[in-house]
């Protein structure tokens, strides 16, 4: 269980391995789960994201899937920034749970992160 409490709580983007079910409660601080360095051997993993105050984001790879239908957007909302070009084999995460004030957000890495997982690839 990661909770954002004052200031925050993050999961990755380094090596990790992830469980069937991730409960994730954003806080004041707000949480980040980042999969794109994650080992995983599951076809589906179900995270359970609480928006609070100041929300919760996902951060899966290219070519996962994100299903995102279980979560009630509230006030701050759903944002799913995720492509449907779900490639064979590879996970998908289950979201549930509820935007709150600060909302739940999924997506693939953004520009940054894309340029730091090119530097180095071995770590994230």
């Amino acid at each position: 269980m990661l909770k954002g409490g004052l200031h925050g709580a993050s999961r990755g983007p380094g090596h990790w391995e992830v469980p069937g079910h991730v409960i994730a409660h954003g806080g004041v601080g707000g949480v980040k789960i980042d999969f794109t360095r994650a080992e995983c051997r599951l076809r589906e993993i179900t995270v359970e994201a609480y928006g609070e105050t100041s929300g919760v984001t996902v951060v899966i790879p290219d070519g996962w899937a994100a299903d995102t239908s279980g979560v009630d957007p509230s006030v701050g909302g759903l944002r799913d920034k995720t492509t449907p070009d779900r490639l064979p084999e590879t996970p998908l995460i289950r979201l549930t749970g509820s935007g709150g004030v600060g909302g739940v957000a999924v997506r693939h890495p953004n520009r940054w992160e894309r340029r730091k997982l090119q530097r180095n690839p071995a770590q994230g």
